[in-house]
């Protein structure tokens, strides 16, 4: 299971790192000034904290699978939207709605993968997982400047709504996935960090 999602994770990444670019070139060519792009990244630091703020509360009210199934379909139906929109202030809007996905999502999938590790591989699990992330996030940061000069801003914002669009179906069609049930998964530690005794 941690396996399963830590992929999916990645997956995710791979269009996050990518989407910086895009996002520009997009903003550019509807004649966005530089302030007015570094607006719409606010606007996205913005939709990420809220949904920072809504994970833990999420979390513990919806179980894992219902959770990454569910974001995954939003962050594939919101994506198109950027190739559409007509000016700077609808992408940053969209910038907003759609980075307020990423965070719920993350925070929900990194608690699950602590609490199933054992303590003494939680380091090397988590620096595995931080591995394969970050190293997608970079890898798509790369290669979508060569995927913008080959086709477009518009088509790849479009591609990499079907990619989405892949992952959400694989979450949904793989039934580990789809039924994790770790609804309490925040809610399963006492302070400190402890679980609390079985039967609790």
């Amino acid at each position: 299971m941690v396996r399963l999602f830590s992929l999916i994770q990645t997956g995710d990444n791979l269009r996050y790192g990518a989407g910086y670019l895009v996002i520009v070139t997009l903003a550019q060519g509807v004649g966005a000034t530089p302030t007015q792009i570094g607006l719409i990244f606010s606007g996205a630091a913005i939709g990420a904290l809220v949904g920072s703020l809504l994970a833990d509360r999420l979390a513990c009210r919806f179980a894992l699978g219902r959770i990454a199934v569910t974001m995954l379909w939003v962050e594939a139906l919101t994506f198109p939207f950027y190739a559409a929109a007509p000016n700077a202030l609808l992408l940053g809007l969209i910038a907003g709605a759609e980075s307020m996905i990423a965070p719920i999502c993350s925070v929900t999938i990194t608690t699950h993968r602590l609490n199933a590790t054992p303590d003494h591989l939680r380091g090397r699990t988590s620096a595995a997982v931080s591995t394969l992330t970050m190293g997608a996030l970079s890898l798509g940061t790369m290669l979508s400047g060569e995927m913008i000069a080959l086709m477009g801003a518009h088509a790849v914002a479009l591609a990499l709504a079907a990619w989405l669009a892949v992952l959400a179906l694989f979450a949904t069609v793989n039934r580990h996935v789809r039924n994790a049930n770790t609804s309490n998964v925040m809610v399963g530690r006492g302070a400190g960090g402890r679980r609390p005794p079985d039967g609790s």
